[in-house]
C-alpha cells in the first residue's frame, strides 16, 4: 500500500513538473528589452596608499579606510528569450556611491575622518545569461551570471583647504563579473516584473593619481565589490 501511494505521489510530482515546464515554455520566446533600477550597498574597503608631497616620497604610506552610504543604480538591457528556459542579453548600467568617511592610521590607531566629500561612480557593460526555473505559477525564480567591463571613477576631497590641492580623482577600467538571483512575475502576456540581487566584482588594480594642483601624487590598489538590489520590467517583443 505504501509503495503504491509513493508511486502515485511520484507520478503527481512528475505531472506537476512537466506542466510547469510547459507553462514556462509557453511564455513567448523572442527579443526583449529590460529596464531595472534600485539601490546598491557598497562595502567599505581599506587599500594601502602611498603619497609623495612635492617629490618627497613616502609623505604618507599606510592603510586608508573608506566608507560609503547606500547609493542608486540602474541598467538597461536588450536580449533574447529562448524557448528552453534560457535568456541572454547585453546590458549597460550606472552605479554611484557617496563616501561617508576616509580614515588614515598612525601606529595602527585610526585617526579622525579627513573627508569633506567624495564618491565612487561605475559604468558597466555586461553580457548576461539567465536560467529560468520551471514553476507551476506566474512566478519564476531565476539565476544568472555576467561578464563584461567596468569603468570606475574615484574622487575625494579632504577637509583641509579642499579647493587648493587636497582633492584627488582617478579612473580604473577593468574586467567585471557578476552573479544574479531573482524572481519574475508575469504581469501580462509579454511583460514580466523582475526583482533581483546582483553581486558585482572587479579585481584589484593598482593606479597612480595626483591632487588637483599636482603637488601630491599617490599610488594605491583597489578592488571593486558591490551589492545591487533591483526592481525592473522585461518586455518580450511580438
Amino acid at each position: 500500500m505504501e509503495r503504491r501511494q509513493l508511486k502515485k505521489g511520484l507520478i503527481v510530482l512528475g505531472v506537476l513538473f512537466m506542466s510547469s515546464v510547459h507553462a514556462v515554455q509557453n511564455v513567448p520566446p523572442g527579443y526583449y528589452t529590460r529596464l531595472s533600477g534600485g539601490v546598491n550597498v557598497m562595502p567599505g574597503f581599506q587599500p594601502t596608499e602611498i603619497y609623495a608631497l612635492n617629490g618627497q616620497p613616502n609623505y604618507y604610506d599606510g592603510t586608508v579606510k573608506y566608507s560609503f552610504e547606500p547609493g542608486a543604480q540602474g541598467d538597461i538591457a536588450f536580449g533574447y528569450r529562448f524557448p528552453n528556459l534560457l535568456r541572454a542579453e547585453v546590458a549597460w548600467g550606472t552605479i554611484k556611491d557617496n563616501m561617508t568617511g576616509r580614515y588614515t592610521f598612525t601606529n595602527g590607531a585610526q585617526n579622525g575622518n579627513t573627508l569633506n566629500t567624495g564618491y565612487v561612480q561605475a559604468t558597466t557593460y555586461m553580457l548576461n545569461a539567465y536560467y529560468d526555473f520551471p514553476a507551476p505559477s506566474k512566478t519564476t525564480p531565476y539565476v544568472g551570471a555576467g561578464v563584461g567591463y567596468v569603468q570606475r571613477t574615484y574622487y575625494y576631497q579632504t577637509q583641509a583647504n579642499a579647493a587648493t590641492g587636497n582633492s584627488f580623482k582617478w579612473d580604473i577600467n577593468n574586467v567585471g563579473v557578476q552573479v544574479i538571483a531573482g524572481l519574475g512575475w508575469d504581469v501580462a502576456p509579454r511583460t514580466t516584473l523582475l526583482l533581483d540581487y546582483r553581486f558585482l566584482f572587479s579585481p584589484t588594480q593598482e593606479v597612480q593619481f595626483s591632487d588637483a594642483l599636482g603637488t601630491q601624487t599617490g599610488t594605491g590598489s583597489y578592488t571593486y565589490l558591490n551589492n545591487l538590489f533591483s526592481i525592473g520590467l522585461m518586455y518580450v517583443f511580438a
